[in-house]
């Protein structure tokens, strides 16, 4: 699949999974760990869909969903996540 606009948050979001849980919001991390299994069916679809255009859909699903549960795993850290950038290859999200 092509790269994704995700890539730059990868690293921030690996960081962001080293913080510790705030105890009220541990029932969330659960679901974050649901909608990447999601994520990763939906991807390994769009590599095997040979409609270039479906192809594309799922893939801008995935990042979609992707986007949400770095927003959710900040969430479970008690972080917010805000814009950074809407530049191509730029950090999109950061915490604050």
């Amino acid at each position: 699949m092509r790269k994704t606009f995700l890539d730059p948050l990868l690293a921030g979001a690996l960081q962001m999974e080293q913080l510790p849980v705030v105890s009220n919001r541990a029932d969330m991390v659960h679901t974050c760990e649901k909608l990447t299994q999601c994520i990763e069916s939906i991807s390994g679809k769009a590599t095997l869909e040979r409609d270039s255009e479906a192809s594309q859909q799922l893939a801008n699903i995935g990042e979609s969903l992707a986007a949400c549960v770095i927003s959710l795993m900040a969430y479970t850290r008690g972080r917010s996540p805000k814009v950074a950038s809407k530049k191509p290859n730029a950090t999109i999200i950061q915490e604050h």
